[in-house]
């Protein structure tokens, strides 16, 4: 170094190392102050799970068994033809025979609260939906299952006594997705 500039190089220095110093203070403070906010606690309660969306004209019959599980129900009545139809989306199952399972126990209350309404019905369609990867690998809701039940079998069925299994097979229609990879339709085996 030359001498003549030796003072100020010193000084220069000195006030970088000074200005690193301040630096390093505050993102440590910075650090420490989020800190200690995340893990005091508030006082305030968790918030509550997410209430599912029930809407339609069947919603006061549908919201109380379909609530644990639903993220969204959707009903409708055509009076003129005495038709029910609910649609339920669900969250993700871990496995394809747990999501058949919930399926399978959702279209049983369903169908048992909506037939014990008293409406005048003729057949009554629960549609339960949930994520899938479609073919190009996108998460979209599609249908897990599909229970249809016709007014001469509802009457005849013991809802008291019977369970999501039992019923099953004694709908008039159902149909439960077999697979939940991407390509189902399409894939090669098909």
């Amino acid at each position: 170094m030359f001498p003549k500039y030796r003072g100020e190089m010193t000084a220069c220095w000195r006030l970088n190392r000074l200005l690193g110093a301040c630096l390093l203070l505050c993102a440590t403070l910075v650090a420490f102050a989020g800190c200690a906010t995340s893990s005091q606690p508030t006082g305030k309660a968790p918030p509550a799970a997410p209430t599912a969306v029930v809407e339609g004209p069947l919603a006061s019959v549908v919201a109380p068994v379909s609530a644990p599980q639903a993220r969204s129900v959707t009903t409708s009545y055509d009076a003129s033809a005495q038709v029910a139809k609910v649609t339920i989306t669900i969250a993700a199952a871990p496995d394809v025979a747990t999501a058949q399972t919930r399926v399978m126990k959702l279209c049983f209350d369903v169908q048992k609260a909506v037939w014990a309404s008293n409406r005048a019905l003729r057949e009554v369609k629960v549609i339960v939906l949930g994520p899938i990867r479609d073919d190009y690998a996108n998460i979209i809701d599609d249908a897990y299952g599909v229970a249809d039940v016709l007014a001469g079998t509802a009457g005849k069925l013991p809802w008291d006594t019977l369970t999501a299994d039992g019923a099953w097979s004694r709908y008039d229609s159902t149909w439960l997705r077999p697979t939940y990879t991407p390509n189902w339709l399409y894939g090669k085996n098909n």
